[in-house]
């Protein structure tokens, strides 16, 4: 969900819905002189540790259809420019997925 502020993000947002603790992770944030726009990824109930975090973040930027895709393109044709760049822009989101998570849990649970 794309949300503008004026202020920087914290990383992590914790917000009560429906008497349920529901985090959320800000990501992709960018000042564009005037406010603040960024990404909240929310994090499933009861999924607030390192899998959870990891496997939300992923799944922001690559669906399970989309990371399908990409794997089997590189698998197609290693050769091809387009599926390389492809498949290692999607290992760099996860590489970086998984330390966004080691720093959110810094944030402890609420």
């Amino acid at each position: 969900m794309e949300v503008l502020s004026k202020e920087y993000p914290q990383l992590v947002e914790m917000f009560i819905v429906n008497a349920t603790k529901r985090y959320y992770i800000n990501v992709d944030v960018a000042f564009d002189g005037d406010e603040y726009k960024y990404n909240q990824v929310e994090i499933p109930a009861g999924k607030f540790d390192y899998s959870g975090v990891v496997d939300s973040l992923v799944q922001y930027k690559y669906p399970i259809d989309k990371m399908q895709a990409v794997i089997n393109n590189y698998l197609l044709d290693p050769n091809d420019v387009f599926a390389v760049e492809e498949f290692n822009a999607m290992q760099a989101w996860r590489k970086e997925a998984k330390e966004i998570a080691k720093e959110a849990l810094k944030y402890g649970v609420y």
